[in-house]
């Protein structure tokens, strides 16, 4: 006596099938998920990482261009910082 549906009657796919499928499924979504959230990281502390490489060039551009106006500013008023003798 044969409980089991015969073959050219089966449709579809069983529990189990459908189980491991998706146990498969959340196994690789887990393994994309880490790998990416890594890759953030890395991301952003590069990006990171330049900013603060531009900042400390304009930092140092600053520097140069406030100390040649210091300088020409200090030509021009000179002759007043000059002691007068009488």
């Amino acid at each position: 006596m044969k409980t089991c549906m015969p073959e050219a009657n089966r449709r579809g796919f069983t529990l189990i099938e459908v189980l491991l499928v998706v146990a498969i499924l959340g196994i690789l979504a887990t393994i994309v998920a880490v790998k990416t959230i890594g890759q953030t990281d890395k991301a952003k502390r590069q990006a990171a990482w330049t900013q603060a490489t531009s900042i400390k060039t304009a930092i140092a551009q600053f520097e140069m261009e406030a100390s040649e106006a210091y300088l020409a500013a200090k030509r021009k008023l000179h002759p007043f910082w000059e002691e007068k003798t009488i």
